[in-house]
């Protein structure tokens, strides 16, 4: 991205950086990135749920996640039940009603 700019493929559980944030770091005598800020947001839109692993596997939130995808968005699982979904802010209600959405058992 340029000097000691990095667009970040992961979001951060350490601070309130997200996929697709451009942050500024610096780097340490051993190599390694001190983050310093986020000097540009990501356009994608940012929401997280906590859900079972029963229910992230299942097809529905499967089919879900694929069409975020195919939306250009991008999806990460951490600590095996947090899901984070970084979507277009054109399709961020629609998905946001779809993983939330209960189905009927029946």
């Amino acid at each position: 991205m340029g000097p000691d700019l990095y667009r970040l493929d992961e979001s951060s559980f350490a601070s309130d950086a997200v996929y697709g944030d451009i942050i500024h770091v610096n780097e340490m005598a051993n190599g390694a990135l001190l983050f310093i800020e986020i000097t540009e947001r990501s356009t994608l839109t940012t929401q997280s749920w906590i859900l079972s692993p029963e229910v992230l596997g299942t097809e529905r939130i499967q089919s879900i996640l694929n069409s975020v995808m195919e939306a250009g968005g991008m999806w990460e699982q951490a600590f095996g039940g947090v899901l984070m979904v970084h979507t277009p802010p054109g399709i961020a209600e629609m998905i946001f009603e779809e993983i939330t959405h209960t189905p009927s058992k029946g």
